[in-house]
């Protein structure tokens, strides 16, 4: 076989050099614009998930979410305010991990988890809210919104109650759970009429509401008197405290 050996000239090996690296250069780039992607990727995740469960398929952009504080009642008036401001300024909402754990094994929750690792990359505008709602709340501006507070007043969704209410149905094994015990209680040997739920708080609340909210911590004699309201007014009646 006749095998021709061509020259190799120094301007060849220049071009041959020129393609290797503007090859390597272009594979780089594309390299880095996967990874890329892949950084991107929890944020674009959330706020698709937002557009079509929770708010509909309207085109919303930003991200709004609210701090997640205090225990189960704290915890439930603050989805209920930023479900309800989320909406009202027509900006997908998203609740923290921390409040999903606290709601979602209870009740029938809807909107979105936002986990921490998304949110610690977002550029957050902190937004305070009292515990009232004020007109400058239906134009809040900004995309990425957390609110900050302790917002618990019916006044930011009162007219969302229906909504609310759905978004806080029992699961059926929570409700099971809670009959069955309400079937267990007995009156002198009998099955009660008229459950009266009482809720007594004090703990923190001793100090923290005269000092702080400026109220009136109920006493045992304030107690009493609603007890005996009720006793006057229902036969076979119990108190669940």
């Amino acid at each position: 076989m006749l095998v021709v050996q061509m020259p190799f000239s120094f301007p060849m090996a220049h071009f041959i050099l020129f393609v290797f690296t503007v090859s390597t250069i272009f594979h780089v780039q594309q390299r880095l614009a996967k990874i890329q992607a892949m950084w991107e990727l929890p944020v674009q995740i959330p706020v698709l998930a937002s557009t079509s469960k929770a708010l509909g398929p309207s085109q919303l952009r930003g991200m709004w979410t609210i701090n997640a504080i205090g225990r189960l009642g704290n915890q439930m008036g603050e989805y209920a305010t930023l479900y309800a401001l989320a909406k009202m300024n027509g900006r997908p909402a998203f609740i923290p991990a921390q409040m999903h754990s606290t709601l979602a094994p209870i009740f029938r929750i809807t909107l979105p988890v936002l986990h921490s690792a998304t949110a610690s990359r977002i550029p957050w505008q902190n937004y305070h809210l009292n515990d009232w709602m004020e007109e400058e709340y239906r134009h809040i501006p900004g995309e990425y919104v957390r609110f900050t507070g302790y917002p618990c007043s019916w006044t930011f969704y009162h007219h969302l109650r229906q909504e609310i209410l759905q978004e806080f149905t029992l699961h059926d094994h929570v409700r099971e759970e809670a009959q069955k015990f309400l079937r267990g209680l007995q009156v002198n040997g009998s099955r009660p009429g008229t459950f009266v739920g009482v809720h007594v708080r004090r703990g923190d609340y001793v100090h923290v509401m005269p000092k702080v909210w400026k109220g009136v911590v109920a006493d045992r004699r304030y107690l009493q008197q609603a007890l005996d309201w009720f006793r006057a007014r229902y036969s076979s009646l119990i108190f669940v405290v």
